[in-house]
């Protein structure tokens, strides 16, 4: 096995990532998904390349999670510096003995990107795979490096996850042991709240003695006014224990937050302070770090949106300059999905919350897309949707967007052959936690044998494996038309369950 240059500092940067040995998560999954609708290939996968082995994040169909590394494409491809492009396996030396090459499944063709870690170091790659040799075009390979960019921006906001997650967890430890420090006591005369007598804390707290405080009122060392305020309101007002949070000052004018605790007993009042100063100010880090986090995750929205805006207008210009009946439907319906999910990430950026949807603003929003791409002079197809304004989680909307533009395209194509008018409905309603989606034709209706998971169609197959993904119910009925009724119950889903059962092809 040949190693890289700097193989030690390569493997302490896919490391520090932390995404070795992880669970599935759907975002992967929905790369390698993208990646082999755009480049035609029966397989695509996410790769890193550890020291002895070379493991599997994600693949489209599912695979073995690792082999051995060494005589592999993508141990080949971090040896280059961007991308490497087999096109007939069979006659390349260094891959004609392989054994899925020369044996079944047989692999031909190979087109694989580089992930790069922040450093500038091959990690592992992004890569498609076939079973016919092949040419990649120009704009396939553009695309392949653009999801390759996507997977980089999705690890390195897990890496800055994962340091704010350290981070958080070092200022609660502080947190922690600061809350279980020595408390100042104190007791006070209730009516100018002169000290009468203090502990010797005082000293560490505020850097007095305790004989140059006592007799002296405790409103006098705080820096507003908002003390003095309180108190009196609380002694007029209220039985309970008084507390707050206020701002001192010390013997060297510096401020020192304490958190108080005062009781009224006969005529004086007992009273505890607590510095909580280190906790005021880890509080404001870690504000600013869940700024700094919220930041970035509207930055990788927006990158994410961008780099499927950047797909989906390569595909409209091959639509363009295509004039084969079949490859623009195919290019078309992939267009669409790619603009589903594009819709999707530039909602939660614009709304600024970074894990749910707002199901009736976007999937009118989608309506309207699909709308204005299939409206035609020849034939009048009246397109309406009733939505309830509910949210559901991102790993759920994007599954539960694509169901929507497929079966809502595939009854603009078909259901109203021989027809000129026709009417389709998308109904979704929510009853608890359970969400309903409706998607009805007035059309010719399936035929009467139909089984949405026996069809061969790219539409239908994307369809099954979507509502699989919700762990949804689906039901079509055929009168005057029909209707297709899905269920799934809204939760946090997390990532894909599907397990890995075919050859391990790489």
């Amino acid at each position: 096995m040949k190693l890289t240059k700097n193989e030690k500092a390569r493997l302490e940067a896919l490391k520090s990532y932390s995404i070795l040995d992880t669970p599935e998560e759907q975002e992967f999954e929905a790369l390698v998904k993208l990646a082999s609708k755009i480049c035609g290939a029966a397989i695509s996968q996410i790769n890193f390349l550890d020291a002895d082995r070379q493991w599997n994040k994600a693949s489209f169909p599912p695979t073995p999670k690792e082999i051995k590394r060494g005589g592999t494409f993508c141990s080949t491809t971090i040896h280059k510096d961007e991308w490497m492009i087999v096109e007939d396996a069979g006659k390349d030396q260094r891959f004609n003995d392989l054994p899925y090459v020369k044996n079944d499944p047989n692999v031909k063709f190979y087109a694989g990107v580089n992930l790069k870690s922040s450093n500038g170091y091959n990690i592992g790659t992004i890569c498609v795979l076939g079973f016919e040799s092949k040419e990649l075009k120009d704009w396939q390979l553009e695309s392949l490096k653009t999801l390759a960019q996507e997977v980089e921006a999705r690890l390195e906001l897990r890496q800055k996850q994962n340091q704010l997650k350290k981070k958080t967890g070092e200022l609660e430890r502080q947190k922690t042991f600061l809350e279980n420090a020595t408390d100042l006591i104190l007791t006070l005369n209730p009516s100018n709240y002169n000290v009468t007598d203090i502990n010797s804390e005082i000293e560490n707290i505020l850097g007095y003695k305790p004989e140059s405080i006592t007799g002296r009122s405790l409103i006098g060392f705080s820096d507003t006014n908002e003390l003095k305020k309180r108190l009196d309101n609380w002694l007029q007002n209220s039985s309970r224990v008084f507390t707050g949070e206020f701002k001192f000052l010390n013997e060297n004018g510096q401020p020192v937050w304490l958190e108080i605790h005062i009781t009224k007993r006969m005529d004086e009042l007992y009273a505890t302070a607590k510095d909580i100063t280190q906790r005021k100010l880890q509080k404001i880090k870690i504000e600013e770090s869940l700024e700094e986090k919220n930041t970035l995750l509207a930055e990788i929205h927006h990158r994410v949106k961008n780099n499927l805006a950047i797909i989906s207008g390569m595909l409209l210009l091959e639509l363009f300059n295509t004039e084969n009946k079949q490859a623009r439907s195919i290019l078309q319906n992939n267009q669409l999905r790619i603009q589903s999910m594009a819709e999707v990430h530039e909602m939660l950026y614009k709304t600024g919350s970074f894990t749910n949807v707002n199901l009736k603003k976007f999937i009118h929003k989608l309506v309207d897309n699909i709308r204005s791409v299939y409206k035609t002079e020849e034939q009048q197809v009246e397109l309406h949707s009733s939505i309830d304004d509910t949210t559901i989680n991102i790993n759920q909307a994007i599954p539960a967007a694509l169901i929507i533009n497929e079966l809502t395209t595939n009854a603009y194509k078909h259901a109203f052959v021989g027809k000129k008018t026709g009417q389709i409905d998308i109904n979704v309603s929510q009853t608890g936690d359970v969400i309903d989606l409706q998607i009805f034709d007035n059309g010719v209706g399936m035929p009467e044998d139909f089984t949405l998971q026996d069809q061969s169609t790219i539409g239908f197959s994307l369809v099954w494996q979507l509502v699989q993904q919700l762990e949804a119910d689906i039901g079509l009925k055929n009168d005057n038309g029909s209707l297709f009724e899905i269920s799934f119950e809204r939760n946090q889903l997390k990532g894909s369950s599907s397990s890995a059962n075919l050859e391990s092809v790489r």
